[in-house]
Formats: C-alpha cells, structure tokens, sequence
C-alpha cells in the first residue's frame, strides 16, 4: 500500500510505501510433525526439536528426519 504527499506550491511529491501487517505467525511446538522443504525441489516428513528467536524476533526451528539428521529452518521453508 503506498501514498502520495503533494505539495501544489513547489510542484513536489513525496511516495510513502506503507509496511504489510506482518503474516500470522502459526505456533510450532517440539514434537509436533511438520513438512519442511530445506531445499529447493525436496520436502521431506520432520519433527521439530527446538524453536529459537533471533534478536530480530524471526522464528527458526530445529527439525530432525531421516536418521539421525538435523536441519535449522525457518519459518516460510515449512510446508504444512
């Protein structure tokens, strides 16, 4: 969304790209199941281990599949 400021005496315009409200953030658990895609074109059965915050508040999770193979992901990397 963004918005325009005009100033008709000095013939000058000012654009203010708003910020999204930022997306739900869905609520992860250790031991709850997911799908993650660790990388393009794979996604594989998981089960969350850990669920970290940085400093900037982004949500990374700890997940374990296969066997004996971890992986820290974030938060848009989970499928379902």
């Amino acid at each position: 969304m963004s918005l325009i400021l005009a100033n008709a005496t000095r013939r000058t315009y000012i654009l203010l790209v708003l910020k999204k409200p930022p997306k739900p953030l869905r609520d992860f658990h250790v031991g709850d199941r997911v799908k993650v895609n660790p990388h393009r074109g794979r996604t594989v059965d998981a089960v969350i281990k850990a669920v970290t915050t940085d400093q900037k508040g982004r949500v990374r999770l700890q997940v374990e599949f296969g066997k004996d193979k971890t992986a820290f992901v974030y938060n848009w990397q989970v499928c379902d």
